[in-house]
Parts: structure tokens; C-alpha cells; sequence
């Protein structure tokens, strides 16, 4: 019986654990946002192989900065320029109707909150000369 219960609990950390680690692909995602878009804006199926192929290799490009060993800023300046290019790319192949409703999607859909750089402060090591300092400044501004 435990070690039937073992067995099943290892089973259950196992499927768990896979479950976390699984990760959208690129083509997964180009093809939920083409979809998307092939629904709101009523895209043709030339507009909608179009927009599947720009999304594509726009995530195809974030995957490959993702595993880039690169500066927080330089990645995310250089998201933001691949994902305004897509657009605008996108933007062209539409008809003036869907560019009224594209941009109304932009708005709600396109919002992406970046992460403001985080200055890290480093603190002193508090030493015996650093206490004495910290005193002889507190007498000198209490006389």
C-alpha cells in the first residue's frame, strides 16, 4: 500500500512538473493571433496567411532574444521596435475599415507594461570607523 501511494504521489509531481514547464511556441502563438485578428477585423485568407507569417517571425525573432544573453534594456527596446515593425507591417495589409477597428484593438490589446530598470544600491559594510564617524557627525551637528 505505501508503496502503491508513492507511486501515485511521484506520478502526480511528475505530470505537475510538465505541465509548468511547457511553453507555447511560436507558431502557437502567431496562430491564436491571426486568429484573432481573422475574427475581429473579418481578414481575408490572403490577409490572414500575411498576418500568421509577420507574427510568426516576430516570435520566432523574440525566442531567439529570449535565449540572447543580452541587457534587460537592449531586449526590451528591442521587442518593443520588432513588435511597432509587425504592426505596422499588419497596418498595411488592411482595408480602411479594419485599419478604423485595428486600431481600436491596438489600444487594448497591444498595452504591454514594462519593468523600469531597477538602480541596485549597495550598502556599506558598518565598521568600528565607520560607527566612531557616524558619532563625531551627530555631535558636530548637535553643538
Amino acid at each position: 500500500m505505501k508503496k502503491l501511494f508513492v507511486s501515485f504521489l511521484f506520478l502526480i509531481v511528475v505530470s505537475f512538473a510538465g505541465t509548468t514547464i511547457a511553453k507555447d511556441l511560436p507558431g502557437d502563438i502567431a496562430g491564436a493571433k491571426a486568429d484573432y485578428l481573422y475574427k475581429h477585423l473579418k481578414l481575408t485568407t490572403e490577409q490572414y496567411t500575411s498576418v500568421y507569417k509577420l507574427y510568426l517571425d516576430m516570435h520566432q525573432k523574440l525566442e531567439m532574444m529570449s535565449l540572447n544573453k543580452m541587457a534587460e534594456d537592449a531586449k526590451q527596446k528591442m521587442m518593443v521596435d520588432l513588435r511597432d515593425k509587425t504592426n505596422a507591417e499588419i497596418e498595411k495589409l488592411l482595408t480602411k475599415e479594419q485599419k478604423d477597428k485595428w486600431a481600436t484593438i491596438k489600444e487594448k490589446v497591444c498595452k504591454v507594461k514594462y519593468k523600469k530598470p531597477v538602480k541596485k544600491v549597495v550598502k556599506k559594510e558598518v565598521t568600528e570607523e565607520n560607527k566612531t564617524d557616524k558619532k563625531e557627525e551627530k555631535t558636530e551637528t548637535k553643538k
